[in-house]
């Protein structure tokens, strides 16, 4: 059993070495440096974006918000879109009720969310590594010819794309 063991310890000790041939294993690295990077529009809808790289220069997330104001008890509030409730208090499809599941997330029947549909602009983003050059007009995704539209996204776009691209900007210096 002793001898068993020592075979096993040595072809294991041989094999641990030749994987180790003195080569650094090469990581890959992408287009930005490390950090977090803040980009922002002005105007009648400010928006923010906060933009993550990892050590590897890879975007790894985004958080994008936007400014909102409300009226509540006749009373202007200003406040943000993803502060009402996690984006879930804002929702534009306001003639129907906006249910939680079980889970506690939010939809409205048959609608993605104001916030999905920022969240799959993000996806889009970080899978791409940069932001895509869709087809959009009038500041919305094309669906009658773009193929590269993101499904589902039916909300005005150019806000969340330019503060996502200066933060990319700073990324990039």
């Amino acid at each position: 059993m002793k001898k068993l063991l020592a075979l096993l310890f040595v072809f294991t000790a041989v094999f641990a070495l030749s994987a180790c041939n003195g080569e650094e294993e090469e990581v890959e690295t992408g287009n930005y440096e490390p950090g977090m990077y803040f980009g922002y529009t002005e105007g009648h809808r400010n928006t923010i974006a906060v933009l993550f790289v990892d050590e590897n220069g890879f975007i790894s997330d985004i958080f994008v918000d936007t400014a909102y104001d409300m009226t509540v008890d006749e009373e202007l509030v200003s406040t943000t879109k993803m502060s009402l409730d996690g984006g879930c208090g804002y929702h534009m499809h306001r003639a129907k009720e906006v249910e939680y599941d079980a889970d506690g997330n939010c939809f409205v029947d048959g609608e993605m969310m104001w916030h999905e549909q920022v969240q799959a602009i993000i996806d889009a983003i970080i899978e791409a590594q940069e932001i895509p050059a869709w087809d959009i007009v009038d500041n919305e995704f094309d669906f009658e010819d773009g193929d590269d539209v993101v499904a589902g996204v039916t909300i005005t776009i150019d806000g969340y794309l330019d503060a996502i691209e200066a933060a990319l900007t700073q990324a990039q210096e």
